[in-house]
């Protein structure tokens, strides 16, 4: 998975799903703003088996009739 990212010198460069990314609080708002990326909130070893399962048996909400979505 790659990112695009902007540096404050307005720099664009594709970076990699990292450690040194997903360690900037930059991430963490981005990861927040976008619930498509839900899931890169955790790692796989902080989340138990138990609350996936839990998640994915939630009935999918807020969506309108003829609104497109993504599904995994």
């Amino acid at each position: 998975m790659f990112f695009l990212v902007e540096f404050d010198d307005r720099d664009k460069m594709l970076l990699p799903y990292s450690k040194d990314l997903i360690s900037t609080a930059q991430f963490e708002e981005f990861i927040f703003a976008e619930p498509q990326l839900f899931p890169l909130r955790f790692n796989a070893a902080d989340v138990p088996t138990k609350r996936i399962t839990a998640m994915r048996r939630e009935p999918t909400r807020n969506i309108a009739l003829y609104e497109v979505i993504y599904v995994d």
